[in-house]
Parts: structure tokens; C-alpha cells; sequence
């Protein structure tokens, strides 16, 4: 999320969003991100991985073995058993700034709109609408458990328990 648009009536005035209508967003993306309270369901559905962005790690759900390609997704629909929390409540994000986390909207996600031409983010009142109230509420539960795996796979990391994937390791 390159230029994310801080959710609050003031940052969202004359913006509007659609929702996506299916998860074609994510067809070209082969790792989705995961948080620990997914771990279970997800490992029954997928492989899992740890990816190194950076100096953090990240847990992540292997949907492809090539770049660009998720074998999850055909014609917009998501095909697997378990369907990752990241994919209900994206173009909204968590960004955390220090302790606190603070909600945003994928400015590069193609669904901003002018507010004549798609669903407002908050109503006259100033008050979050239903749809991203409810998407909001999801990322307000996942956001604890997504630092609680940070600090897990940081700790992990101190350990030198993590190890690479040999590239010449097919």
C-alpha cells in the first residue's frame, strides 16, 4: 500500500469505495499474509511459510508456486476450504504507528471513487457505514493476533530457529 488513505470522516470526505465482488484482486498474489489464530485452519488447507520482509518475518499461506499466479482463485472465486481473513477485509488495512494501529484504504486498490459514484465511508452523522463498519470490527480482531505473531516469529528469529529455504532446493 504505497499511499494508504487514513480512514476517518475528515481523510474520506468526497471519497467513496466499491466493494470488491469477488476476490479476483488477489489472483495474482501466490503468498497471502496470515496471522496465528489462522495457523490451524489454514495448515489444513495450504502450506504455510515464513517470509522475510525486510528484518521481519511473516507468516504466510502458499497459494502458488510461481510469482503472479494464485491457484486458489479461478474466475474470482476462492477455491480452498479455508479462506484467509486478509481477503474479507481487503483494501482496508491496519498500520500500526508505534503502539497504535491505525485503519486505512488502499489508495492503489482501483475501487476509490468519487462520492457520487460509489458507497461512502462514513454517513452524514460521521459515523462508519455497514460495510466498512463490518470490515473495520474484522480487522479490529485480527490486529492483536497479527502483533502477537510478529512478536512470535521475532522471537524465533532471536532464536536462530528460522532457517531459509535452500534455493537449490526444489
Amino acid at each position: 500500500m504505497s499511499s494508504p488513505l487514513v480512514l476517518s470522516p475528515k481523510e474520506c470526505q468526497g471519497k467513496a469505495w466499491h466493494p470488491p465482488v469477488d476476490a479476483s484482486f488477489a489472483a495474482q498474489q501466490a503468498l497471502l499474509p496470515l496471522h496465528a489464530g489462522e495457523l490451524a485452519k489454514a495448515a489444513a488447507t495450504m502450506p504455510l511459510a515464513l517470509m522475510k520482509e525486510g528484518r521481519e518475518w511473516r507468516l504466510v499461506g502458499v497459494c502458488g508456486i510461481e510469482t503472479g499466479h494464485n491457484l486458489f482463485i479461478k474466475d474470482g472465486q476462492w477455491l480452498g476450504n479455508y479462506k484467509p481473513t486478509w481477503l474479507s477485509t481487503w483494501p482496508f488495512a491496519v498500520v500500526t504507528v508505534g503502539e497504535k494501529g491505525i485503519v486505512t484504504f488502499d489508495r492503489d486498490s482501483g475501487l476509490l471513487a468519487e462520492e457520487s459514484a460509489g458507497e461512502p465511508f462514513f454517513d452524514v452523522q460521521g459515523q462508519m457505514t455497514e460495510a466498512v463498519s463490518t470490515r473495520v470490527e474484522a480487522l479490529k480482531a485480527a490486529h492483536g493476533k497479527h502483533q502477537a505473531t510478529q512478536k512470535a516469529l521475532a522471537a524465533l528469529a532471536k532464536a536462530n530457529v528460522i532457517t531459509p529455504w535452500p534455493e537449490a532446493l526444489k
